[in-house]
């Protein structure tokens, strides 16, 4: 049988997952699938391993002006040094570890290599469409960008962010598809009851109290340096897996860098709360006029990708700071499920800044968010909680709330600055809030919700129920792909 369905893997989660999916859609459907993975085999199944066929013609990649110029006007929109910048194997880790730098060359024919190698392996298999998660970085980013000019859907899959389930997105950020179609119709039409009652809840839910929401069930547990499934990843990678690499490898200590990356954490999370009060404030002054910035993990692609530009936070937190009114305040909000992935360095500079006030992890959301001017986000949720409760918002990046009629999409320093004064004008003669559309709004991304889940590291993910449902999603992926 032809391979019809590709799963683009990025990391052992997903392997795992996805291959159970796979083997469900073989057994009960009659459809098989391939694997797109860097190095190495996947037990019972086909795997394309790219960086394999990178290395075969690495000595052949012309990185020569003329050639990076004809490459970019066969894609002119694609985000070259976005892709290049939010490869964290490339830049982030040896920076984060003070590990030799990968080189600009080295960078730079990886990036052509990618489009060489995927540019011939799409026009010689027959694939319906790709499936993975959100871009992360060079090669699915070159991936998405190649299958789709070759008539390729590439689809992402993203947990819910408002009711519990999977949506999926086919842009690089997680506007779940059809979305706005919804959401005209919705306006127009109105709301179907059946979805209603359940944008209605969602609504009600984060006006009355701020919650942790459940693709977070896994990142808000307490860091621990040795846990029982990090001893069995451990045993993988060691001895079973053996994450195999090769001479052009972005992984470039796949055993070193996850051992480094948990023991870093310990040692900040430590450090972090030795220096605790010197840090963090514990609350913010009833007299205070503040915005809210609400921190997101670093690295991560929703400010590597999803706000490329402006993706340095202490620099756009500096930034923030420098042109805020007198009197008026930025509270740092750190996020809820962060641990110690920021080095204290970071927060010890902030603390420095006469007008910011950092605030843990644990601060009631709801409380800031009632009392706050607005929000300055990226991408974060919190952005769409601050609408939910009538507040001014002023993003600088895209995810799925960023289309709303009354959000300030900033995309340049001046906008930013703009925007910031419009906010403070505004602070006490905010319009009546346009809850039709807000309701429809919510509908909207509801309907486009499925059964099902894919929250990472918890139980529910490998769970046969849970896979028929993805397999159930895939299927209709494929009716109408």
């Amino acid at each position: 049988m032809t391979p019809t369905i590709a799963f683009f893997p990025r990391n052992s989660h997903h392997i795992k997952f996805f291959s159970l999916v796979a083997r469900d859609l073989k057994n009960n459907h009659g459809i098989t699938s391939i694997f797109i993975r860097e190095i190495g085999s996947i037990e019972n199944q086909q795997v394309f391993e790219f960086e394999k066929e990178i290395e075969k013609i690495w000595s052949t990649l012309d990185i020569s002006i003329g050639a990076l110029e004809s490459l970019q006007n066969q894609y002119p929109d694609f985000n070259f040094m976005r892709a290049i910048y939010s490869e964290r194997e490339f830049n982030f880790f040896p920076f984060y570890f003070g590990d030799k730098q990968v080189s600009h060359e080295h960078q730079l024919k990886y990036l052509v290599g990618c489009f060489k190698v995927f540019d011939q392996w799409v026009s010689k298999v027959r694939i319906d469409f790709i499936v993975s998660e959100l871009i992360t970085g060079v090669a699915d980013a070159v991936l998405k960008a190649v299958a789709e000019k070759n008539g390729i859907n590439y689809f992402s899959v993203r947990p819910s962010k408002m009711t519990p389930g999977v949506v999926v997105c086919n842009k690089s950020y997680d506007e779940p598809m059809g979305m706005r179609d919804y959401y005209e119709s919705f306006v127009k039409n109105g709301v179907p009851e059946d979805i209603k009652s359940k944008a209605l809840d969602h609504i009600t839910g984060l006006r009355d109290k701020i919650r942790l929401p459940a693709y977070m069930e896994a990142t808000q547990k307490p860091h621990k340096l040795i846990t029982k499934s990090k001893l069995i990843a451990l045993f993988d990678r060691t001895l079973r897996e053996k994450v195999p690499v090769n001479s052009i490898s972005a992984r470039r200590h796949p055993l070193k860098n996850p051992i480094r990356w948990a023991l870093y954490k310990k040692i900040n999370v430590w450090r972090t709360r030795w220096a605790r009060n010197k840090l963090f404030s514990k609350n913010v002054s009833p007299s205070d006029r503040f915005f809210i910035y609400p921190l997101h993990y670093e690295p991560e692609s929703s400010t590597l990708v999803r706000a490329f530009y402006f993706s340095d936070q202490l620099a756009l937190i500096k930034l923030i700071a420098k042109v805020l009114p007198l009197g008026v305040m930025l509270v740092v909000k750190e996020h809820g499920g962060n641990q110690g992935y920021r080095k204290p360095d970071f927060y010890h500079e902030l603390s420095y800044m006469p007008n910011v006030i950092m605030l843990p992890p644990s601060h009631d959301v709801s409380k800031l968010l009632k009392d706050c001017i607005g929000v300055i986000t990226l991408t974060g949720r919190m952005g769409w909680e601050a609408l939910v409760n009538n507040k001014c918002v002023i993003t600088l990046g895209n995810t799925f709330w960023t289309f709303y009629e009354s959000v300030q999409r900033v995309e340049s320093w001046n906008e930013l600055s703009i925007a910031i004064t419009t906010c403070c004008q505004h602070e006490k003669k905010s319009g009546v809030l346009d809850d039709i559309r807000l309701l429809a709004f919510a509908a909207s991304y509801i309907q486009c919700t499925h059964e099902g889940s894919f929250v990472l590291n918890t139980d529910k993910l490998l769970a046969p129920t849970n896979v028929k449902l993805f397999t159930n999603i895939l299927l209709g992926l494929r009716r109408t792909n």
